[in-house]
């Protein structure tokens, strides 16, 4: 075999990629780099590493999944699923994972449910600098850590969904729903998590708690183009504090309350600006209180039945319709609520919209 055949050989087999083996266990250290193709289940031992090399590229086929039992580690890498992939394939952790500055493609024929396909059970997931497109739910299940300057653009169904996890912090996030985007970021049974610093576009709602969600704080966050901004219903959501929120342009309402029985909520230092049918819709939802908040162009304040049961304490109303029947119990002296044009600026210059995300850079 002359020279040249023998650089095509080795130019072939550095250029294919990795097939990682039917029901394959990783039982020990291991780093993947360049091309990895994981056409079945793929488990990562307790005690073991498996380090994902900056630029490697991770193609999941038909039902390939990635089982992390142990430490999974990935910088700088893409994953994506291929067009033959089946329902099933996921990336699941019971361990600590990290994925730093990664991008997810394509991943949406998720597990059950609700199409999750990247979920922590009883462990720890960290998100730092990734972007997900076209993809289905990351779950944290009983599991905490944390979610930094991510982008989930075009989720199929729910972005994100923390159930029964604690203390889980997302900051400086953007939310870039589509037309097949539910929920961007839905808390069931979830406490003490903590929500900074994101930006939330389109969707069915921006923000939707569910049953016990307890003791959570929301706090500097942009809604924008929602049906609804915020969602409460349920039983047992307490204590969750809702803080220097812009709800804008919501396409129903800007907040929805539904059955919380003795939820006690709070939204405090907050705008809500021109929602086509009112600002807030509430439903048998008595001890929710809103506070020191800006609502401006809504054709009706308070939509629903039983709201007259909501607190309302030091509150701006500008061009927005008063209940009748409440309108001197809003704007009585013990209140402080007022009806006066807000010092701010004009709310469509106040909308902080991060750059389209096809700006962006795109994996190949």
């Amino acid at each position: 075999m002359n020279n040249l055949s023998n650089i095509i050989v080795l130019l072939a087999a550095w250029l294919l990629p990795m097939l990682v083996s039917a029901q394959q266990t990783l039982d020990s250290d291991t780093t993947w780099a360049d091309a990895v193709v994981v056409s079945e289940k793929i488990t990562i031992a307790a005690r073991r590493t498996l380090t994902i090399a900056p630029g490697a590229k991770v193609l999941f086929r038909g039902s390939g999944s990635l089982h992390c039992q142990g430490k999974l580690i990935a910088e700088d890498a893409f994953f994506v699923s291929g067009e033959d992939r089946e329902p099933g394939i996921a990336i699941q952790g019971k361990g600590e994972m990290h994925f730093n500055y990664c991008q997810f493609q394509d991943f949406i024929q998720g597990g059950s449910r609700y199409n999750l396909f990247l979920q922590i059970s009883n462990g720890n997931l960290f998100l730092r600098g990734c972007r997900f497109r076209r993809c289905a739910a990351v779950e944290y299940l009983y599991a905490g850590g944390g979610i930094d300057d991510c982008l989930f653009q075009d989720s199929q169904g729910i972005a994100v969904h923390l159930y029964h996890a604690n203390t889980v912090q997302i900051r400086g996030t953007t939310f870039w729903g589509g037309t097949a985007s539910s929920h961007l970021l839905q808390l069931f049974a979830a406490q003490r998590c903590q929500v900074r610093d994101c930006f939330f576009y389109g969707g069915e709602s921006a923000l939707r708690l569910g049953y016990g969600a307890k003791r959570n704080i929301f706090s500097y966050l942009n809604l924008h183009d929602q049906s609804i901004g915020v969602y409460i219903h349920g039983n047992e959501n307490n204590d969750n504090l809702m803080q220097n929120l812009l709800v804008t342009d919501s396409r129903s309402v800007a907040v929805r309350l539904d059955s919380t029985g003795g939820a006690s909520n709070l939204f405090m230092d907050c705008i809500f600006f021109r929602s086509r049918a009112g600002a807030i819709n509430a439903t048998a939802a008595p001890g929710n209180a809103f506070r020191k908040s800006v609502f401006l162009q809504h054709k009706n304040l308070l939509l629903g039945n039983e709201f007259e049961k909501l607190s309302f304490q030091e509150n701006i109303f500008w061009e927005t319709k008063l209940p009748k029947d409440l309108e001197s119990q809003l704007l009585s002296a013990d209140s402080n609520n007022r009806q006066a044009k807000p010092l701010l600026l004009d709310p469509d210059n106040m909308l902080f919209s991060p750059a389209d995300p096809q700006d962006g850079p795109t994996a190949k």
